[in-house]
């Protein structure tokens, strides 16, 4: 690990959409804690990690039952 690079980073979790890595695309937040990793990435004038959330059991069977 380089020497500039943070030991933790301020996640956000997407529900709606895909980001691939190095892009810059704009994001909607509206969640409690979504909102402050943004505020605490802003502060430190950091980077901020992007993640996509996995969709649970329950979407999955109702995906199996729709198509």
């Amino acid at each position: 690990m380089q020497d500039n690079q943070p030991i933790t980073l301020p996640v956000i979790v997407e529900d709606e959409m895909f980001v691939f890595p190095f892009t810059i695309a704009p994001i909607f937040i509206a969640d409690k804690s979504n909102i402050a990793a943004a505020k605490i990435a802003e502060e430190r004038d950091d980077t901020v990690f992007v993640v996509c959330a996995k969709n649970n059991h329950k979407d999955k069977e109702n995906e199996i039952q729709f198509y």
